[in-house]
């Protein structure tokens, strides 16, 4: 009988609880632990705060099996789900005054949805922070126009990413003055190179490259030019003068609704090092998760809130962007 017991013992798991001590009344009680005093105090229980939740632990007596192994909390119970959030853009793009969309970026294949700052309200109502707003007419024509519709926008308390027209240093200077908090520069790379090294030292973190390619190349001047310098390698080049954030769009899939260029972006991701905005064919729900789950930072939603494709009000909940 006794080695039986014995045996039993020596089965018992670490985890199991002591066993309760018979009172008076029948009931069981835990064991008393002894303080100098003597006296017996029931086991102590501390709280270890995590995050916003808190945990509970025992603090076992001394001998047993887990005696001076140190108590560790349990993670907050959301740090296994917890996802990093994905930067979410709703495009205005400005031509002549209108909100528009195009299609593969020509001006001919054009779709007119009414005054910016009525859609830059729409996209706020829905939840929205940050829009990304574009000076068609000014990349097209080379002059910057939207200083006045920036203005209106801003006025609303949006977060304002706005490039097109940005060709000198007075053009970015007064897209900023007019409420921009980003500019996104891409031509100038090209055709002025040592004034978007400028414009990068000046400003640090407000300058967003804005890299537009055709075929893995970059396309300059409205995308109608396009120059002999892959869009890995002016990311590169951006890096180094301490750009931190990019716009990748591929041109041939912009307004097209047939899905992210997911390789291409992740891609500029991965040889840059910079933060990617993706933008260009995001038609559904299923193109934001795939491209969250490459890491990219944020992306930019133009004909697929318009059309209805995406409910903006949904991604934005979903994505915390």
């Amino acid at each position: 009988t006794e080695g039986i017991r014995g045996w039993e013992a020596s089965r018992r798991s670490p985890f199991t609880s002591p066993p309760l001590h018979k009172g008076a009344d029948g009931e069981g009680t835990p064991p008393l632990h002894k303080g100098a005093d003597g006296e017996g105090t029931p086991p102590l229980h501390k709280e270890a705060k995590v995050g916003r939740n808190v945990r509970r632990q025992l603090l076992l007596p001394k001998g047993s099996q887990d005696a001076g192994r140190s108590a560790q909390p349990c993670p907050a119970d959301d740090s296994f789900i917890r996802r990093k959030s994905m930067k979410l853009y709703p495009a205005i793009d400005i031509l002549d005054g209108r909100a528009v969309r195009l299609l593969y970026g020509k001006r001919e294949l054009v779709t007119d949805y009414g005054l910016p700052e009525e859609r830059a309200k729409m996209w706020m109502d829905a939840g929205a922070k940050a829009l990304h707003v574009v000076d068609l007419s000014g990349a097209f024509e080379g002059d910057s126009r939207i200083d006045g519709a920036i203005e209106k926008i801003a006025s609303l308390g949006a977060e304002v990413q706005s490039g097109g027209g940005l060709r000198s240093m007075d053009a970015i200077r007064r897209r900023l003055n007019a409420g921009a908090r980003w500019v996104v520069l891409g031509t100038i790379a090209q055709t002025n190179p040592e004034l978007f090294a400028e414009a990068a030292a000046l400003y640090g973190d407000r300058v967003v490259a804005g890299i537009d390619c055709k075929n893995g190349f970059l396309s300059v001047r409205g995308w109608t030019e396009e120059s002999g310098e892959t869009g890995v390698s002016f990311g590169k080049r951006a890096k180094e003068m301490g750009v931190k954030r990019c716009v990748f769009t591929d041109v041939s899939r912009d307004g097209a609704l047939v899905g992210a260029a997911l390789d291409a972006t992740a891609e500029m991701a991965e040889k840059t090092g910079l933060e990617v905005i993706a933008s260009g064919g995001i038609a559904a729900m299923s193109d934001l998760e795939a491209l969250e789950k490459r890491g990219v930072y944020g992306a930019i939603l133009g004909r697929s809130i318009y059309e209805g494709k995406i409910d903006l009000r949904e991604a934005l909940a979903r994505f915390g962007g």
